[in-house]
Parts: C-alpha cells; sequence; structure tokens
C-alpha cells in the first residue's frame, strides 16, 4: 500500500498489507521490488521527504490504452509536487508537510511534446513557486497545446504570469475557493484567499479565457443554515464554469482531524463516508441533518 492515506496512518495500513510504502514512490519503490525478489519484504518503507524528482519516469501511457476510454483523460502530466500552504484541512499539506518539489522543466516540456493531444496537469498549485512556473509556461507556448490544471486563485494578482499561462495553451482551471466567509478562511488558514476579493479574481481568470472549477467547503464553523443561499447566490453571480462542492471532512492526518479529534466533534468514522459528501461531524452552527440536507440541496 502506498499513497495519502497509508503514509499519513501507516499503523493502520500495516494491519491490512504486508509492505506500506511512506512518503514517495522515488527512491522506495525500488528498494521495496529489489527486497520482494529477494525474499525480505520489509513492513514499511519510508521515502526521503526531499525526493529528488529530476529523475522520475515518464508513464508507460501505451500500457493504459486498452482501459483509457474509461476515464477523462489517460494524458496527465505533473511538473511540481506539493504545496508551500498549510491549509488545516487539506491533506496534500500534511503529505508534503507543505513543501514544493518540482521536476526540470525541460523534462516536462519533452513529456508534453510527444503527447498525442491535450493535456491535463495534476499538480496541487502549479503556480506555487513563480519562477519556475514562468519558465515552464514559457517553454509550453511554442508546442500549441491546450491544457487545464489546479493552482490558487493568486494566479489572478499577476497580469504576467496569467497572460503566460493563457499563451501556454491554459483553458480552464481548478481553484480552490472553498468560501466567502473572512472568518471561515482564517479558521482553515487560508485567509490568503481573500474573501472580500474573490469574484473580482474570479472574473480576472475568466476574462482572460480560463474556465474556473470551484472547489466550496460548506458547514465550516462560521456557517449557519444560511450558507447555502448564500454560496449559491455567490456562484451564480461569478458565473463560474463548474463546481465541486465539498463538506467539510476531517481527513486523518490533518490538522483539521486532530482539532476535531480533541474536541470530540467526530460523529462517524467509516471511512468510506468520507468522500465530501456525507456528514461525519457535528458543525458549530447547525446539526449535522442540516448540513447534509443543506449540502444535498445545493
Amino acid at each position: 500500500a502506498g499513497g495519502f492515506h497509508p503514509t499519513l496512518r501507516p499503523d493502520e495500513a500495516r494491519r491490512h498489507f504486508d509492505a506500506v510504502v511512506v512518503g514517495d514512490a522515488e527512491g522506495s519503490w525500488p528498494r521495496l521490488l529489489a527486497d520482494l525478489s529477494a525474499g525480505r519484504l520489509e513492513p514499511v518503507y519510508r521515502a526521503s521527504p526531499h525526493a529528488d524528482l529530476s529523475g522520475t519516469p515518464v508513464p508507460r501511457r501505451d500500457l493504459l490504452a486498452r482501459t483509457a476510454r474509461h476515464y477523462a483523460t489517460i494524458h496527465a502530466v505533473q511538473a511540481t509536487r506539493g504545496c508551500v500552504h498549510a491549509c488545516r484541512y487539506c491533506s496534500i499539506a500534511a503529505f508534503h508537510r507543505s513543501t514544493l518539489r518540482a521536476r526540470p522543466v525541460a523534462a516536462v516540456a519533452a513529456e508534453v511534446a510527444a503527447l498525442p493531444r491535450d493535456f491535463m496537469f495534476v499538480d496541487d498549485n502549479l503556480i506555487a513557486d513563480r519562477d519556475y512556473a514562468r519558465a515552464l509556461f514559457t517553454s509550453l507556448a511554442p508546442l500549441g497545446r491546450r491544457w487545464v490544471g489546479q493552482c490558487s486563485i493568486e494566479l489572478a494578482d499577476e497580469p504576467e504570469l496569467l497572460a503566460l499561462a493563457r499563451a501556454s495553451g491554459c483553458v480552464g482551471l481548478f481553484v480552490g475557493v472553498e468560501t466567502t466567509s473572512p472568518e471561515n478562511l482564517a479558521a482553515l488558514d487560508k485567509s490568503w484567499n481573500e474573501g472580500a476579493r474573490l469574484r473580482e479574481r474570479l472574473a480576472t481568470l475568466r476574462r482572460a479565457g480560463i474556465g474556473v472549477i470551484a472547489g466550496m467547503i460548506v458547514g465550516a464553523d462560521a456557517d449557519g443554515p444560511d450558507a447555502f443561499e448564500r454560496t449559491l447566490r455567490f456562484l451564480r453571480e461569478a458565473r463560474l464554469d463548474g463546481l465541486q462542492l465539498n463538506v467539510l471532512t476531517p481527513l486523518p492526518g490533518t490538522t483539521l482531524h486532530a482539532d476535531f479529534e480533541r474536541a470530540g466533534r467526530i460523529l462517524d468514522r467509516d471511512l468510506s463516508r468520507y468522500d465530501f459528501r456525507h456528514c461525519v461531524i457535528r458543525p458549530a452552527r447547525m446539526t449535522p441533518e442540516g448540513l447534509q440536507a443543506g449540502a444535498d440541496w445545493l
């Protein structure tokens, strides 16, 4: 087992698997395969928290050709890994300890050039390192590809970087808006989203020709029963292109989970329901049933 949950809860994962990879696959996975071949498999393999991504191999996409039709795209590219922010609810911040690493720009551009069609960046925050993002976008522009990805709303604050992103082929972004409430943003350690400027910043992205899918959270502590209609009004006024609605969920291993654990506010420990569509907590200003009904309505 490997990935986010086994990394953040390795002792739990060990009860179900012969071996657990904690952290990145780089460094750990080759050791695991060698040990498995030699019959000396260890229970836990821990990667360096600063694994070098310069040697990360390009995916063998030809192996996915038979099942490609079942997926939105198999042409997914990763240039950077991690995020410099420390939002309390975020498993990315917990997994990567609020660090960012990057592949060489030339390697990313070569991978993109070899793709037969448009693609998706799977980076958590593609503009976290502004200098790297400028170099990356500049190198992609001559390739004539279109791409979608994910980054912070801060892109709207930098006209030059925004223009480079658009020129490189960016046509859509997932943006973690989360909430229009400054109190909620502060409680989630995401005050830099600046709730008062959200509409202006989102409009800037859309004027640049970039569609926006907003990630929104309902159920944070400043949310009362009026949060759902307020969120719907915001989404309509901002004229966003899509919505990923999330019920506030304290993922195991995150700071938010530790907060709710200490406060005795976790009501459901069935992890199959930790899918951002089910209420598993006791909200501060409404009932669990009210949060679930409001999220379903929205």
